[in-house]
Parts: structure tokens; sequence; C-alpha cells
């Protein structure tokens, strides 16, 4: 007996591949024509397993196999739990984005250090002067070397 994962919506091949590594063989991973609702649609119809974040109702329609839906991030509020569990279908999530979730609040924190939305604006406008956070003239660029930095969260 094998298993049939179809993923809802487009995944990096080297995030496929690694599926694929860790999976057993027994467990085919669906690739459907497109992403599109109606090719979605179509597939699930043999997918005992879907991966993904939302699940248009065509989709779920035709999913008369289906008893998982694998999250692969954080979050389930886009999904209709009620329709699901009504079908029996179990829903789980993994949290496997805390890297790239790190990753954003990095560079968010770079970005309001540095100024860069501000200076951006203002390049985008042609102004190549470095603007000052109140209106006025130069600000110099705040550091963050040797300052102590935390997330929370």
């Amino acid at each position: 007996m094998s298993v049939r994962v179809l993923p809802l919506r487009a995944f990096y091949p080297q995030d496929l591949a690694f599926l694929r590594s860790r999976l057993d063989p027994r467990v085919e991973i669906i690739e459907p024509a497109s992403y599109s609702c109606a090719d979605l649609a179509f597939a699930s119809k043999d997918a005992d397993v879907m991966l993904g974040g939302a699940v248009a109702p065509e989709v779920l329609a035709n999913a008369g196999r289906l008893r998982l839906l694998q999250v692969p991030w954080t979050g389930v509020d886009t999904l209709d739990l009620a329709a699901l569990k009504a079908r029996g279908v179990a829903v789980c999530n993994s949290h496997s984005n805390a890297d790239a979730v790190a990753e954003f609040a990095m560079g968010l924190l770079l970005a309001a250090v540095k100024a860069i939305p501000l200076h951006d604006a203002s390049l985008r406008q042609g102004d190549w002067r470095r603007p000052r956070r109140d209106g006025g003239g130069f600000t110099p660029s705040r550091q963050i070397a040797g300052a102590t930095v935390g997330f929370v969260g």
C-alpha cells in the first residue's frame, strides 16, 4: 500500500528532494499539472495527505481519500477546521519555518537600525543625500556592533 501526498503549492525543488529523501519509498508525491484550483481539485482525488496551508472548497470536495492535512509552518487559521473534522481529516502543523522567521527578524532589525526604508524612498525619488529621520540634513548610520540584541517570541 502506498500513500500519496499532494503539495497544495509549489515547493522549491530542493525541498521536494529533501522530502523524498526522508520519506518511506512507498510514499509518492503527486505533482499536479499546475497549482491552479482546477488542477489541484483534479489531483486531489488520489491524495491521502495534502501538504500546505489552505485548501479551496473545490479541492477538498474532490479529495475522497484525504486523511491528513500537514501544514509545514505555523498557523491553521486559513483552514475550515470544522469541514476537515467532519470529513475525518486530521490537521497537523510542524513549525518548520523557524529558521526563515529568525532570518526575517534579523533582516527587519538591520532595516530599522540602518533606516533602509527611509533611504530607499529617498533614492527612488532621485535624492542621493542621506536623509535625517526628522526630515533635516545628514544622519549618521547607527550600528549594532557591540550592542546587546535580543528577540522574544
